[in-house]
């Protein structure tokens, strides 16, 4: 499914020029590794019990633009950032927004 991606980081604006995202940064991929291990101790039904997930680093892909020297300042300083918002729209038409992700107080760990 071809989707739009959007970033919205607090005091970090980006070049969106989407109605519905005005001033968030325009996302072109991103990736999210989560994993669920298993107990080997039985439940009383008698399968394996969950435990906590597993979250991997959300990683992030965007194309050069006025948020991005903040975003260096923030892997620099390892400055906590209070929220951060990613929607994802279908493509073309009405842009309908079938994914929300919410994050609090995010670090930005990395910059390639």
């Amino acid at each position: 499914m071809a989707f739009d991606a959007f970033l919205k980081i607090d005091g970090i604006p980006g070049e969106s020029s989407d109605d519905k995202h005005k001033d968030w940064i325009e996302i072109t991929s991103f990736s999210h590794s989560m994993d669920q291990p298993a107990s080997a101790t039985a439940s009383n039904a008698g399968g394996a019990t969950a435990e906590r997930v597993n979250h991997g680093t959300f990683n992030i892909t965007h194309l050069l633009d006025k948020a991005s020297p903040k975003l260096y300042e923030a892997v620099c300083t390892g400055k906590h950032i209070k929220e951060i918002t990613i929607e994802l729209c279908r493509a073309g038409g009405d842009k309908m927004k079938y994914m929300e992700i919410k994050l609090e107080q995010v670090l930005v760990s990395s910059i390639a």
